[in-house]
């Protein structure tokens, strides 16, 4: 999956990771790319929202098979 942010035209398209949440890394990309305007930044703002996100969820799912 590709995105490109459409206000910037010389910016290169931003590809998806393949595992786990392509589309919140793909909104935490835009968003961080609307506040700060540097693809680099927000690369790293959209990687680690979305992994901080999978560390949640695997979280849960441990607490919920432990109460089980």
């Amino acid at each position: 999956m590709m995105w490109q942010k459409s206000r910037v035209n010389d910016q290169r398209m931003e590809k998806t990771p393949d595992e786990y949440g392509a589309s919140i890394y793909l909104e935490a990309y835009r968003y961080a790319l609307d506040l700060c305007d540097n693809p680099a930044i927000a690369r790293e703002v959209a990687a680690l929202f979305s992994k901080s996100l999978e560390a949640r969820e695997q979280t849960i799912t441990k607490f919920a098979t432990q109460q089980a």
